[in-house]
């Protein structure tokens, strides 16, 4: 398992926090668990994210949030 991020993000989490959260979800995976253990991760990664980069007064949602299975 593995989590791409830039490193405007990377950087700003600790390796350690990203390497729980792939063994999280490859845990869950190997269950079976896949929904549920995406989401969960994602729902991580969206703290993380809203904890690193808080939005602005005038901040807008430049990309769709809807998920997109491929």
């Amino acid at each position: 398992m593995e989590i791409v991020a830039d490193r405007g993000f990377g950087d700003k989490v600790p390796a350690s926090v990203w390497e729980e959260i792939c063994i999280d979800m490859a845990v869950a995976f190997g269950r079976g668990d896949f929904g549920s253990g995406a989401r969960q991760s994602i729902r991580r990664l969206n703290a993380l994210a809203a904890a690193s980069f808080p939005p602005g007064v005038d901040d807008r949602d430049e990309l769709p949030n809807q998920s997109v299975l491929l």
